[in-house]
């Protein structure tokens, strides 16, 4: 809630999907943030020429959207294992895939749930450390006057700080860029991780970055550490993300 002193949009920050209360997203906008990797990945993809990308939240779910459709690609995973007959989750590995033209149905653990989750709001994006600037651009020119919610995916329902540390870097961005938002706490918080760690820190170094680098994924992390790298915009259209002009 805005203070009575600042009637500003307000920036919000979720730890964790299971914050967003879906009955409340009327006139706001969605930044899902899930950083290693299902986002990552997404964007990745949508530099090689994929069409559209649609999250589901299991594999189970993803062969149910895929059966029968043509030009269409499974990838994802479950607590970090592939699920027999799909591509791999990590971008480096996805992009091995000849993905132009092509649809990916893509299923995780935290991100592609996050994506489902958020989908009924009316504007909702998928950022990552990689389209950090030209998303922010997009809000800035797109949605001003309306608040923003970065919804951090998380593990398994907790915190992790990869993920608010790449909400922290979107604040950032929108304050330097002169954007008319009033912080929450929240927003602050991440904001100040940001200043404090720096990217090997908090996505290398992070739980789940040293989980992926035990499996052999350390340069698909290090990929996901690049600001500002695409200028990629990819937004829901009902349950599926498709790459929108940059504002």
């Amino acid at each position: 809630m805005n203070s009575s002193t600042d009637d500003r949009p307000e920036v919000l920050v979720l730890t964790h999907r299971d914050q967003l209360d879906t009955t409340r997203l009327a006139g706001k906008v969605i930044v899902v943030l899930d950083i290693i990797f299902a986002t990552s990945s997404m964007i990745t993809a949508f530099t090689h020429g994929l069409r559209e990308c649609i999250p589901a939240p299991d594999a189970s779910r993803a062969r149910e959207l895929g059966d029968g459709a043509a030009d269409v690609i499974l990838a994802g995973e479950k607590n970090a294992e592939v699920p027999d007959g799909f591509a791999h989750f990590a971008p480096l590995q996805l992009i091995k895939q000849p993905l132009a033209d092509r649809t990916l149905i893509f299923c995780s653990t935290n991100g592609a749930p996050a994506l489902t989750l958020a989908a009924s709001g009316p504007h909702v994006y998928a950022g990552a450390l990689l389209n950090r600037r030209v998303l922010c651009r997009q809000l800035l020119t797109r949605h001003t006057g309306q608040s923003v919610i970065f919804v951090c995916a998380g593990s398994a329902g907790g915190f992790c700080l990869e993920d608010f540390y790449g909400a922290g870097a979107f604040v950032c961005e929108l304050q330097e860029r002169g954007g008319d938002w009033s912080l929450t706490d929240s927003a602050r918080a991440a904001l100040a991780a940001y200043r404090h760690y720096d990217v090997a820190e908090a996505v290398v170094d992070s739980r789940v970055g040293r989980w992926m680098s035990n499996l052999s994924l350390d340069r698909d992390l290090h990929h996901c550490t690049q600001l500002d790298v695409v200028d990629v915009v990819p937004r829901m259209h009902g349950d599926r993300l498709l790459p929108e002009p940059p504002g």
